[in-house]
C-alpha cells in the first residue's frame, strides 16, 4: 500500500497489489461505512467534495456483515461462471473494435499520441457491463455517458448527484423492461434470483444500485 491523494486534498492509501487487495477486502477492519471513517467524522472533508455520492450511496457494494450478504444472494447465483465465459467471445469482439481501424486508437495509430485510459481501458469495461446487463441499444449510449461521469472528479456534489438520480432512473427503466421482457441476461437473472430468494416480500432490495 501507498500513500495518496484523492481529489479535494483527502488522504488516502491505494492497494497496488493482488495479493494485498485479497487481504484488505478479507480483513473486517476495512469497511466502507463513512460513519467510521476518522477524517469524515471530524469534518476534514471537504463539504464540495465530488466523491461524497461514492462514499455516501448505500447499496450492496458499501454494506458490511448481514446485509451485505442478504444483498449479495441474489447476485451470486445470478453471476455465474458459465455466464462469464459465455460473454468472453464479445468481450473480445469488444476490445477487437476498440482496437481496430474504426476505433479511436486505430483511428490514431498514424503516430500521434493514444490515451489508452481513454480509449480503451475505460470504455472497454462499461461497453462489456452494458452488453452483461443486456442493456438495449438505444439505451447503451445514455449509461455509459452516466457511468463515466459517475467517476468523474470535476463535477459539483449537485452535478454529481444528479447523475446518480439519473443513472437510477436509466437502470430502474431497463429492470422495468427486463420484466416485460425478459432476456438472456443478467438483468433477467437478478430479477429472477430475487423473487427466488425473496419472493414478494416487502423487504426484499429493489434499488437499481
Amino acid at each position: 500500500m501507498v500513500a495518496g491523494e484523492l481529489p479535494g486534498g483527502v488522504a488516502a492509501w491505494l492497494v497496488t497489489r493482488q495479493e494485498v487487495g485479497r487481504q484488505v477486502l478479507a480483513d473486517a477492519r476495512f469497511v466502507k461505512d463513512p460513519a467510521v471513517w476518522g477524517a469524515w467524522r471530524r469534518g476534514e472533508v471537504p463539504e464540495d467534495w465530488p466523491l461524497t455520492p461514492l462514499v455516501t450511496v448505500q447499496n450492496m457494494t458499501t454494506a458490511t456483515g448481514a446485509d451485505h450478504r442478504r444483498l449479495r444472494t441474489p447476485l451470486a447465483r445470478a453471476f455465474t461462471t458459465r455466464r462469464v465465459r459465455e460473454l468472453e467471445p464479445r468481450v473480445a469482439a469488444l476490445a477487437d473494435e476498440l482496437l481496430g481501424e474504426t476505433g479511436e486508437m486505430g483511428a490514431r495509430a498514424a503516430g500521434d499520441p493514444v490515451d489508452l485510459r481513454a480509449c480503451f481501458a475505460h470504455p472497454l469495461p462499461i461497453r462489456v457491463i452494458c452488453e452483461l446487463f443486456g442493456v438495449p441499444g438505444h439505451r447503451a449510449p445514455r449509461v455509459r455517458a452516466l457511468c463515466g461521469a459517475l467517476f468523474g472528479t470535476e463535477p459539483s456534489p449537485a452535478e454529481a448527484a444528479a447523475t446518480h438520480v439519473a443513472l437510477r432512473g436509466e437502470l430502474s427503466a431497463l429492470i422495468d423492461e427486463r420484466r416485460a421482457h425478459p432476456g438472456d441476461d443478467l438483468t433477467t437473472a437478478l430479477i429472477d434470483a430475487r423473487e427466488a430468494t425473496w419472493g414478494d416480500a416487502a423487504d426484499a432490495p429493489v434499488s437499481p444500485n
